[in-house]
Parts: structure tokens; sequence; C-alpha cells
């Protein structure tokens, strides 16, 4: 039964301390989050199609769902898709 006991207050402890570090990095993760969110939705907003580069990109995995945001991308940076 002891070493039980010790095994559970050895997690317990790992948990505390992951908790700990993750408390720690939050700042910094909202602060990166929402510099994110202002630089990048407006751009994102904008939806105009820069001029053709008279590039063509051609993607696999046409059903999921990266694929599918990466053409939309492409398309709006000029690129024929």
């Amino acid at each position: 039964m002891g070493l039980s006991t010790r095994a559970t207050l050895v997690v317990t402890c790992r948990d505390l301390l992951t908790l700990a570090l993750l408390l720690l990095i939050l700042p910094v993760s909202v602060v990166t989050a929402l510099a994110g969110l202002t630089v990048g939705v407006p751009t994102f907003l904008s939806r105009h199609r820069r001029k053709p580069r008279g590039l063509t990109v051609m993607l696999s995995g046409g059903k999921m769902t990266k694929s599918l945001q990466l053409a939309r991308l492409f398309y709006l940076d000029g690129y024929r898709v």
C-alpha cells in the first residue's frame, strides 16, 4: 500500500507542476493569439484577390479541410488552383 500512495503522490505533484507551468505560459499565449488576430483577421477578411501570378498549384487530398483552406489561400494570393 505504501508504493501505491507514493505513486499517487508523484502523479499528483507532476500534474500540479504541469498546471503551474501552463499558468506561467498563459500570458505569452494570450498576447501571441491577440497579435495574430489583429494582424491576420483584417488581411483574411479583405478577401480581395491579388494580381494573377501565372503559376498553378495542384493540391491533393481535396476532401480534407486543410486542402480546402490551402486552396482558398493560394487563390486569394493570385495562384491558379
